[in-house]
């Protein structure tokens, strides 16, 4: 979930990303779930809430990835998040 998190405050908010900056922490709590459905709804047409790896609406968080062949930096329990901060990752992960 904290990549989502990261995801959606990468997408601006024209494209459906989100309206506040979203803490990522991991955890799926109202305003992540808010920006999801906003996002699924103005890219996959309908919202659920739901996001697999494999699925269509993690493959369109994926188009904002600013290093999107770099590793994903994920921060977990602190302020920041922001695609445009400096931070010391908590984690790794790579995907494509």
């Amino acid at each position: 979930m904290a990549t989502v998190q990261y995801l959606l405050n990468c997408a601006a908010y024209s494209v459906g990303g989100t309206q506040r900056e979203l803490k990522i922490d991991g955890f799926a709590g109202v305003f992540t779930i808010e920006a999801v459905n906003r996002f699924q709804k103005t890219h996959v047409d309908s919202s659920n809430s739901f996001i697999q790896i494999d699925g269509r609406t993690f493959a369109e968080l994926k188009r904002y990835d600013p290093l999107p062949n770099g590793p994903m930096v994920i921060v977990l329990n602190t302020a920041f998040g922001n695609c445009d901060e400096k931070t010391e990752s908590a984690a790794l992960k790579k995907h494509h």
